[in-house]
């Protein structure tokens, strides 16, 4: 297979009938075109883009949970023009990512379904609903040549850091990045993936969409709004499909275990898991150790749960634990690892490795600065190489470089390597220095919401001139003593890291800006308190 229209192809003579994708709804109804009839809407779309647009114009794709993304995307495909896929432009900040998005990459069209046409008809961009409007397939002939290095899709960066950025994914990128996902966790024919990720975040668009299509099975893929509004339905599909796959984000481990009572768990049978790909910049040993703990019940086996890393850069994945292959934890030295130093031992940091590279990327932890080698067991800036890092970003410079010929693209994040091991930290924008010391948010943030008794939705640390600035998000009614509270934290975090700390505010629950895949954008959270927009809860 050299692109991925030619791969939905391959399927499609192989086993027209086969239903790769299953779309529930919380109302019991359930959507499964099979390849043929997906191909059938893929033609459709094809043919009335060509009368649209241009090749290589660019498409937004807004399109709620459900076949017809992902005959649209195709569609773009195979119509030779640049796919988008975006979340809708509803009121707050996913209208704020929409707008910036079409600011960026000046699309000829937006293609959504009927349903959905209302968000747009006030719009500058124009717009087709492809579920209304009925077009004949175009003939063979008049579909644009496409090659492997073409420009498949943009994938929107979640914008931890700063604006949301298109990343270039070419048809040989993905298809490499999904070789190496089928490499690393070598799913069989038979087996089922159960997700719920939006289809406009990487994760949700590769691992839940297009891997099922490259192998050949089944995926079942659950609105996130259903998730987000009943998530023991992820549970209950997991059970009733008897999956052997689910991807999960770090945060919604957390969210399992607050909204399913601990009463109704022990209803779900979740012992056919064999990977839940846990993504997360750093993940957690308590909230990790929490989520096995507390579904024990369930007869989810421990070491199902693999930690991962990935980013849209990649396409996709960049590393993960083996299945089967029980995570663990490491002990380091906090006061080594403020100098650079991550030497697994006896120390006062408990650390999970993000696993072993996937085949086929390579992996160098670098001097952020000088871009020197740093050697196994010393932190630095993580660069990636490989047949599925992107070509950069759209519209702006390319921004990797070249070290003994190989083109290497820097992640922005801070790891190591050891034994073989990547251990990501955190970004590099983020890093707390303080008289010479590197201090690292999430550790921080750990430490504060740990110390506040009472529960703590999420927590952002920042430095603020020499010294450290915190907020946390929680619910007000659960704060009897909000003074209290934030004594106790700026107690933890000074004495534990040894750092000075300016402030610690409580803020109401969804306060705090967040990227689409969960994770707090420390930087805007930082602006708004330094700009006094951080909303505090009242005593």
């Amino acid at each position: 297979m050299r692109t991925l229209e030619e791969m939905l192809r391959v399927r499609v003579a192989a086993a027209p009938d086969q239903a790769p994708l299953e779309f529930p709804s919380a109302g019991g109804a359930v959507a499964a075109p099979s390849y043929a009839e997906l191909y059938s809407r893929v033609e459709s779309i094809a043919a009335l883009l060509l009368r649209r647009v241009e090749p290589g114009e660019r498409v937004l794709l807004a399109y709620p949970a459900g076949p017809e993304f992902v005959a649209a995307f195709f569609g773009c495909l195979t119509a030779g023009v640049v796919a988008v896929p975006v979340p809708p432009p509803l009121p707050g900040p996913m209208r704020d990512r929409f707008g910036h998005i079409v600011a960026d990459c000046d699309p000829a069209l937006i293609l959504t379904a009927g349903a959905w046409s209302a968000l747009f008809d006030a719009g500058v961009t124009p717009w087709a609903a492809s579920d209304v409007e009925a077009v004949a397939p175009a003939g063979a002939g008049a579909l644009p040549a496409v090659a492997p290095g073409d420009l498949a899709y943009l994938q929107y960066s979640s914008g931890t850091t700063g604006s949301p950025r298109g990343v270039r994914v070419t048809h040989a990128n993905a298809l490499a990045n999904l070789a190496m996902l089928a490499s690393m966790f070598a799913p069989g024919p038979e087996e089922t993936t159960v997700g719920w990720m939006p289809h406009f975040h990487d994760f949700g668009l590769v691992v839940q969409l297009l891997a099922p299509i490259f192998d050949g099975r089944r995926n079942v893929v659950m609105d996130p709004l259903d998730f987000v509004r009943f998530p023991k339905q992820w549970l209950h599909r997991i059970s009733g499909y008897r999956a052997q796959f689910a991807p999960l984000p770090a945060f919604a481990c957390r969210m399992l275990l607050q909204r399913v009572p601990v009463a109704q768990r022990a209803e779900f049978d979740l012992s056919s898991l064999r990977a839940i790909g846990v993504g997360a910049d750093t993940v957690s040993h308590d909230e990790l150790r929490a989520f096995a703990d507390g579904l024990a019940d369930t007869g989810l086996n421990p070491t199902a749960l693999l930690p991962c890393y990935g980013m849209a850069e990649a396409v996709a994945l960049v590393a993960s634990c083996p299945p089967g292959t029980p995570w663990t934890t490491t002990r380091v030295s906090r006061d080594l690892l403020s100098t650079g130093v991550l030497v697994p031992g006896s120390g006062d940091l408990a650390l999970i490795g993000s696993g072993v590279p996937a085949p086929g990327i390579r992996v160098r932890i670098v001097d952020p600065v000088t871009r020197a080698d740093r050697p196994d067991g010393h932190t630095g800036e993580i660069l990636l190489a490989g047949d599925n890092i992107s070509a950069g970003y759209w519209g702006r410079p390319d921004p990797a470089v070249v070290l003994d010929g190989v083109r290497y693209l820097p992640t922005g994040d801070l790891g190591a390597m050891n034994a073989g091991e990547l251990f990501v930290l955190d970004r590099l924008a983020d890093l707390i220095t303080i008289a010479g010391r590197h201090h690292y948010p999430f550790d921080l943030e750990r430490t504060a919401a740990a110390a506040a008794g009472v529960p703590v939705r999420r927590a952002v640390a920042f430095g603020v001139a020499d010294a450290v600035a915190l907020v946390l998000e929680v619910d007000g009614a659960q704060v009897p003593d909000p003074e209290a509270v934030t004594a106790a934290v700026a107690t933890a975090v000074a004495s534990s890291h040894g750092v000075p700390v300016r402030d610690v505010t409580l803020t109401a629950t969804g306060t705090i800006p967040v990227t689409t895949s969960g994770k707090a954008r420390r930087g805007v959270c930082r602006e708004r308190y330094s700009s006094a927009r951080t909303t505090a809860v009242a005593p």
